[in-house]
């Protein structure tokens, strides 16, 4: 192992544990920036791991997608289910029936886009950016790493149920234990968002893109 390999994968370890040891701790910018550095560290050990054994290149990258894969798991569990790291919520659902009752009367919408149109009606024109475009951003990356990870994700009609079961677990265990809201236009809004991107990473774009970052690197997304 040649020692710019070495230090790379030292430097995404470091990364790595101050990524994990102060999650929670500091601002959202913190935690992005050592985010940031953790996947570039690995990507740049990657890149000359796959410089050193030619061979083991796709073996490699699967790894460093999944590597990715699970980083965004443990960031959207950490933002949906807890307000820091894994901390265990205050409520629980079958504990607290009075508390779900008022959750249920004031947290709960299953009517579609009602939760749009009221806080368009509501809030500023910032907020109802903040609202609509981060619930559609939140869940992109799962068009990116369940084609590039589970053949079968492949397909749009699986991948779009696999999406919204996802999405309905979240809110659901957010119900059970009173916590954010368990709202439709999320899901519809979270779904929306990774079928965009699973649709754009079917694009010849996305391809030249993954040559780009993985050269000899087979791309298997069609």
């Amino acid at each position: 192992m040649k020692t710019k390999e070495i230090i790379s994968i030292l430097l995404t370890v470091t990364a790595f544990a101050v990524y994990i040891i102060t999650f929670g701790q500091y601002g959202k910018k913190v935690l992005f920036i050592l985010l940031f550095l953790t996947v570039i560290f690995a990507y740049i050990a990657v890149r000359f791991h796959m410089r050193r054994i030619p061979d083991s290149a796709p073996k490699t990258v699967r790894r460093f997608i999944w590597f990715c894969f699970l980083l965004f798991i443990h960031l959207l569990l950490s933002f949906t289910l807890t307000s820091s790291y894994f901390y265990r919520p205050s409520s629980f659902a079958f504990t607290d029936p009075e508390g779900f009752n008022v959750y249920l009367q004031n947290r709960v919408n299953l009517i579609p886009f009602y939760t749009i149109r009221e806080i368009s009606d509501k809030s500023s024109f910032y907020t109802v950016i903040i609202n609509n475009i981060g619930n559609i951003v939140a869940l992109m990356p799962m068009g990116v790493f369940l084609p590039l990870l589970f053949f079968r994700q492949r397909r749009i009609k699986m991948f779009i149920m696999t999406t919204t079961f996802a999405v309905i677990l979240i809110e659901s265990t957010q119900m059970l234990f009173l916590m954010g809201a368990w709202d439709i236009d999320d899901l519809i809004l979270n779904v929306t968002g990774a079928v965009i991107m699973f649709l754009i990473m079917r694009s010849r774009l996305a391809k030249k893109m993954f040559e780009m970052l993985f050269p000899g690197v087979p791309y298997e997304v069609r």
